[in-house]
């Protein structure tokens, strides 16, 4: 609004002192039309000038801004595809150890069936809580892993819209 209001003001100034100017200026009326003519073509060469460049500014910001979301929006999906593509292997891993677990589990179940009932319930707990801890160890490791890819896209995100936001000091008056 500051810039406006100087505009305003410098062109009120430049009508009263042309007005004054014709008042008390010695010429004859040709003279004094063909300096209004001259003055009006200045001015309106100025306008056309400032509106020509705060177009030019509006239309790079435009650009500037429509590239700055284009990469955002891509790096965001490549980084959420590569956290997915963590989770997805760690996953893997976890099914991996449960399977290794459970498959030596059933294992030394076989080779000790001979062997006494608690013998046998004391090796089952012993692997349901290995497994167990295996589980919440990857639980814990897939939600950090989330939490971190979703903070990073979160803030692309943010960055792109910041950057754009038009602020009001940078936009052009015609």
């Amino acid at each position: 609004m500051g810039k406006n209001s100087g505009i305003g003001a410098f062109i009120l100034g430049g009508v009263i002192g042309a007005g004054l100017g014709l008042l008390f200026a010695p010429r004859s009326g040709y003279e004094t039309r063909e300096c209004l003519t001259d003055k009006a073509l200045e001015f309106w060469d100025q306008a056309d000038e400032l509106y020509e460049n705060g177009r030019e500014r509006a239309t790079d910001a435009y650009y500037a801004g429509r590239d700055m979301t284009t990469e955002a929006y891509y790096t965001g999906r490549e980084r959420a595809a590569e956290a997915a593509d963590q989770v997805r292997d760690k996953i893997d891993e976890a099914r991996e150890r449960l399977f290794d677990v459970v498959s030596a589990t059933n294992d030394e179940v076989s080779e000790d069936l001979a062997g006494a009932k608690e013998e046998v319930s004391g090796d089952l707990a012993g692997a349901k809580d290995e497994v167990t801890k295996d589980l919440t160890g990857a639980k814990d490791e897939i939600a950090k892993d989330l939490t971190g890819a979703k903070d990073e896209v979160t803030k692309d995100l943010t960055d792109a819209k910041d950057a754009l936001t038009p602020s009001t000091s940078a936009s052009p008056t015609v």
